[in-house]
């Protein structure tokens, strides 16, 4: 029986992007850390949620 080809919406999609980009950064730099306190980068209101405008990061 053969298997049919599974297609992936695109919020699935842009997180399994994102989770191997992720993975791909902390395995080349492992030291990575945010360069800010926890409650200091800037939000920004999206529909539904808060999202960063910006994370500066240490390396």
């Amino acid at each position: 029986m053969r298997r049919r080809p599974v297609a992936l919406r695109a919020p699935a999609l842009a997180l399994q992007e994102a989770e191997v980009a992720i993975d791909a950064l902390l395995h080349h730099f492992p030291g990575l850390a945010p360069a800010v306190a926890p409650s200091d980068p800037e939000r920004q209101l999206f529909p539904g949620a808060w999202r960063l405008s910006a994370l500066p990061l240490r390396l």
